[in-house]
């Protein structure tokens, strides 16, 4: 995520969309799948990485299957 992040600063993009991997049928915890995603997005946006880009990323976008209620819930 955080390469994803850069490159998206990098070439000046406003957002960005992740999906929530692993959290559906390889069964990996969907707290532990948000938690990740979320502190990803905190560092990217509060470090020298993005200062260092200007930081054009301003949206991005959690992608969760609508049908697997428990990581929607999260």
């Amino acid at each position: 995520m955080r390469h994803s992040l850069e490159l998206a600063a990098v070439d000046r993009m406003t957002s960005v969309s992740f999906p929530a991997i692993g959290s559906g049928n390889l069964r990996f915890p969907a707290s532990t799948v948000a938690s990740v995603m979320f502190d990803e997005v905190n560092k990217f946006s509060s470090g020298s990485a993005a200062e260092l880009h200007g930081c054009s990323v301003k949206t991005v976008y959690f992608v969760v299957y609508e049908k697997d209620q428990a990581t929607v819930d999260v």
